[in-house]
């Protein structure tokens, strides 16, 4: 049943990618398509405009300990930015270089991807845009999400 509920919810995420992307006019491609040579994973932060200076904290900190880990040529950074207006986003991007690839939450689009990951704050996917796994707002507060997204890429490592 829980396998079932994981595939119901990476195929939402591909087409929600997809409308994303669309509709807020930014080129027509996917987000696997983004994908280049080693890259196997994607780290997806959920953001609003008035990040704080923790969210910069632990993602710094995320970068740091992949490349530690001789993980992060493998990893694509993803910043799914709450907000409806270009001119906003575009200070987004500028304000936070440090990610591979942006998407534009228009209102509409961020709620319905809310919806399907209610109450996470990071969302690991694969290639294929299988979730792997997601930190929670909760995790997120206490200081875990390095970690748990740690222990989520640890077995493909592993092996």
């Amino acid at each position: 049943m829980k396998n079932r509920h994981i595939k119901i919810i990476a195929s939402l995420v591909l087409m929600t990618v997809f409308v994303l992307t669309v509709s807020a006019g930014e080129k027509n491609e996917d987000l696997l398509l983004q994908f280049k040579g080693k890259k196997r994973f994607a780290i997806v932060e959920l953001n609003s405009l008035g990040e704080c200076v923790k969210c910069k904290l632990i993602f710094n900190s995320l970068k740091a300990k992949a490349k530690k880990s001789n993980i992060d040529s493998t990893l694509l950074y993803v910043s799914f930015v709450n907000c409806s207006r270009k001119v906003e986003f575009e200070k987004f991007k500028k304000d936070n270089p440090d990610y591979d690839y942006y998407i534009n939450g228009a209102k509409q689009s961020w709620n319905e991807y809310q919806a399907s990951y209610f109450g996470c704050k990071y969302i690991v996917l694969d290639n294929k845009g299988e979730v792997l796994g997601c930190v929670n707002i909760d995790d997120y507060s206490a200081g875990k999400s390095v970690d748990i997204i740690m222990d989520i890429l640890k077995p493909y490592y592993s092996r």
